[in-house]
């Protein structure tokens, strides 16, 4: 199963580091995703890269969120 893994927003894809081996082990695909943070990002353009992982996934994801990425996920 695809495990989309979207981080909080200050931090980057090496805050799953711990996570993905032991998902792995248990035969998964984990994914992290790098959601957009620039200044002028919008809640469009988080939503839009949240939904084009989803739509990128092999089967029905099962999607993760870290603090403020639980909103998106």
């Amino acid at each position: 199963m695809d495990v989309l893994l979207f981080r909080a927003l200050w931090l980057d894809e090496s805050a799953w580091d711990d996570v993905v081996p032991v998902l792995e082990e248990l035969g998964h695909h984990p994914v992290p995703i790098a959601l957009p943070a620039q200044a002028s990002t919008t809640l469009d353009d988080q939503v839009s890269t949240v939904l084009t992982a989803v739509d990128a996934a092999s089967e029905k994801p099962f999607v993760v969120g870290h603090s403020a990425a639980c909103t998106l996920a």
